[in-house]
């Protein structure tokens, strides 16, 4: 799918350009960020990558943000298999060490020592939905950048006609609150992971459904 969007984004407009598709074009592109550099040319227009590269405002923090959650995901993921990995390792080194204790006390000590080190590391990375959670915030991102470039290549290749004023300015507000609606979902599941930890930790040891007490019958009162 890759391929073929870049193919698509890269492929010349060969159809005639008219003032008006092309006023449509800058202006959501300035709107967006995506160039701010004015051309009447139409290989200028249509080359998304060139554009990419020198983008601003809204279209930069789209792509920063990603970009940015993407390392996140790819960091905390190789931590996390890492020392997954490694637990397994030292779990079977101190199982064979296990007949042969008394020989071998202080290394079993130091290896216990990293081992519940490793286990309450992959419990925090756990209770923090690491790394799922930056995988989900850079697909949240992926999908604005995705409708940010679909809406640059329909004014590319559609008409004059595509696109009024008016539905121009709802496509640069409908991108503005996809943007927003990501941002606020990876706030959320920020927070949600935090309180799903406190709400755990009150639940604990406490008896949710009083004694002597039938649930069916407060229902149908």
């Amino acid at each position: 799918m890759a391929n073929e969007q870049s193919s698509l984004l890269d492929t010349p407009i060969v159809s005639t350009y008219n003032s008006d598709h092309s006023a449509n074009l800058l202006k959501f592109r300035r709107a967006i960020g995506i160039n701010t550099a004015a051309s009447d040319s139409p290989a200028y227009l249509s080359d998304l990558e060139n554009a990419r590269q020198s983008a601003r405002g809204l279209y930069k923090q789209v792509l920063t943000l990603r970009q940015f959650k993407n390392r996140l995901h790819r960091v905390f993921e190789a931590i996390f298999y890492s020392a997954l990995g490694t637990q397994i390792v030292l779990g079977a080194v101190l199982t064979a060490l296990g007949p042969v204790a008394k020989l071998h006390s202080r290394a079993i000590t130091i290896l216990g020592i990293f081992n519940t080190s490793i286990a309450g590391l992959l419990t925090i990375l756990k209770g923090q939905g690491v790394p799922e959670r930056f995988r989900k915030d850079e697909y949240q991102m992926k999908k604005v950048q995705n409708y940010i470039e679909e809406m640059d290549v329909r004014l590319s290749v559609g008409g004059a006609d595509e696109f009024t004023g008016e539905e121009l300015d709802q496509v640069v507000q409908e991108t503005w609150a996809r943007y927003n609606a990501a941002v606020d979902g990876a706030e959320r599941n920020k927070l949600s992971v935090s309180f799903k930890r406190k709400d755990s930790g009150r639940s604990r040891g406490v008896n949710v459904e009083p004694r002597g007490i039938n649930p069916i019958s407060r229902t149908e009162l």
